[in-house]
């Protein structure tokens, strides 16, 4: 053979390999399976000691783990950092077990008793300023017995402490390593856990959150290569999106006219529904001296026509809430005050408040989802009582920062996903109180401190009976103080394209959770 064909032969051998390798590549990219969960606010921290929103939850619920789990789809709690648990006999010590050679990401070594000592001794520690220190604060001290075993020893008995150590906001494992080396700021934008994701990227400007699978899972394999959590504030577009395969999970808006029937008759979507233990509140600033009168207060809930928003505006979607606890929760009663549409009465309270020409009020809205549509309506309804609603309608950052963050706003929502459903949760998350703090305790913007001391009874209270009447107590008094005054309960409405397998829709986390067994398979 000479030169000549030598030469020819491998060039036609080079460009056979160098196509090869191509469509090899291009098919390598294509089999990466990458699921794209669509989001309407950007998310504030995945620092689990400032979690505050489901948004910001439903990421970390992949990042980070818990010592114990939930099955699931259900509230069935199994092992998960811990493979097992043991409580004395008083219900004061819990002994935790935990799963040797669990890695947390980046390199940052093996999970060990002291990162798990470290976490809610942070939680605890002032200096933290975490969110939810109430739910650990039956804590006495936490001991390490040696590398794999910890415990939590109480100052009494806590009925709701394995609740409060389940998948929930404070309760992730964090590493103390990484913590440590980064400081906060930086560890809430690049947070270290162990669970089945790793945070990849998190775009500051767009909001857009990528996680990755993480190869050293000690748990069931992610199915999908990574997650895209994309930021589409407006739920229509959000559908639009869904519809033309650029995501594959949304949270559907269903007060958006058609959507909902839209979805069902897609034969490429699937929906899925469920009652939720979530919420939409309207609440009052206690340090305001207008809304401080439980007149004016009350007069606020004589106004407002429940039905019209959830029936009429919101197309049955919801259920007007008879109070602020939803029928999701342990010792749900509807046996407390109500405030029926009396548009009359509301005027009358208003004299007797000492005033007999309305009042004016600011009303803080986020640009979310149904909350302005609702708002007008309820600016509606209020004018013919004489209370003069002015909208002031932002972003959710900004709307964050004038609630959450400051208290600042007078009038303003307290728009709830499902917590945990012992009863307990829920009221510590919304009504811890202290008052040498100038920032809001919790999310409690209502700067409400009535359920303090029953707050304290119930934490503490072993038996369900005597817990569970605390609970309805409590239910009453909310009614009657008014710090809030709920308009309705949520149902959860999740649709999905059909490629989406594996998926559950959770009662009070939406879809949170469990992302490690969803596959795409099929996706085109």
């Amino acid at each position: 053979m000479n030169k000549k064909v030598v030469t020819i032969v491998a060039i036609v051998l080079l460009l056979l390999i160098s196509v090869a390798g191509y469509f090899l590549f291009f098919q390598g990219k294509k089999s990466e399976k990458i699921l794209v969960i669509a989001r309407t606010n950007k998310p504030s921290s995945l620092d689990p000691a400032h979690i505050v929103w489901t948004n910001d939850y439903a990421i970390a619920a992949n990042v980070f783990s818990t010592l114990i789990g939930y099955e699931p789809g259900t509230r069935k709690m199994v092992p998960d950092l811990a493979t097992k648990w043991e409580v004395s006999n008083d219900g004061k010590i819990y002994t935790f077990y935990l799963r040797k050679g669990v890695k947390f990401h980046r390199g940052y070594g093996e999970l060990t008793a002291e990162d798990v000592k470290f976490t809610f001794e942070r939680i605890l520690d002032p200096k933290t300023k975490a969110r939810y220190p109430d739910f650990f604060k039956s804590i006495d001290k936490i001991e390490i017995i040696d590398k794999y075993t910890v415990k939590f020893i109480l100052k009494y008995p806590d009925p709701a402490f394995l609740t409060y150590l389940a998948p929930w906001r404070n309760s992730f494992i964090v590493c103390k390593k990484a913590v440590l080396e980064m400081g906060d700021e930086k560890f809430a934008r690049q947070p270290v856990g162990t669970g089945p994701f790793v945070v990849e990227k998190w775009n500051q400007e767009t909001g857009d959150v990528i996680l990755v699978k993480n190869p050293d899972y000690y748990g069931e394999k992610p199915k999908v290569d990574k997650i895209i959590y994309k930021v589409i504030e407006d739920p229509y577009t959000q559908y639009l999106a869904l519809e033309k395969g650029e995501v594959d999970i949304v949270s559907l808006d269903i007060s958006i006219s058609g959507l909902l029937d839209r979805a069902k008759s897609n034969p490429n979507i699937k929906v899925y529904e469920k009652i939720g233990g979530g919420s939409l509140s309207l609440t009052f600033n206690l340090k305001d001296p207008v809304l401080s009168n439980l007149k004016v207060r009350q007069a606020i809930a004589y106004a407002i026509n429940r039905t019209e928003i959830a029936v009429d505006l919101l197309k049955n979607t919801v259920t007007e809430a008879k109070g602020f606890i939803s029928p999701a929760y342990v010792c749900y009663t509807e046996d407390i005050p109500q405030y029926p549409y009396n548009p009359e009465k509301a005027r009358q309270l208003l004299v007797e408040a000492g005033y007999p020409n309305g009042v004016e009020i600011d009303f803080y809205v986020p640009s979310v989802g149904v909350m302005p549509r609702v708002a007008t309506l309820l600016q509606q309804q209020m004018a013919k009582a004489g209370i003069k609603v002015n909208i002031k309608q932002m972003d959710w950052a900004t709307w964050l920062e004038a609630t959450v963050k400051t208290g600042k706003a007078k009038l303003a929502y307290m728009p709830l996903g499902g917590r945990p459903p012992e009863t307990v949760v829920i009221l510590t998350n919304l009504f811890s109180f202290d008052p040498a703090l100038n920032t809001p305790t919790g999310i409690n913007f209502m700067w409400y401190g009535g359920l303090v001391s029953l707050l304290n009874q119930m934490s503490k209270e072993p038996d369900p009976a005597k817990r569970c009447k605390l609970y309805k107590q409590a239910q009453v008094k909310i009614m009657e103080d008014l710090p809030l005054y709920p308009l309705y309960w949520g149902k959860i409405y999740v649709a999905t394209r059909t490629w989406v397998k594996g998926f559950n829709i959770d009662t009070f986390n939406s879809y949170g959770d469990w992302m490690e067994y969803i596959d795409i398979e099929g996706k085109k």
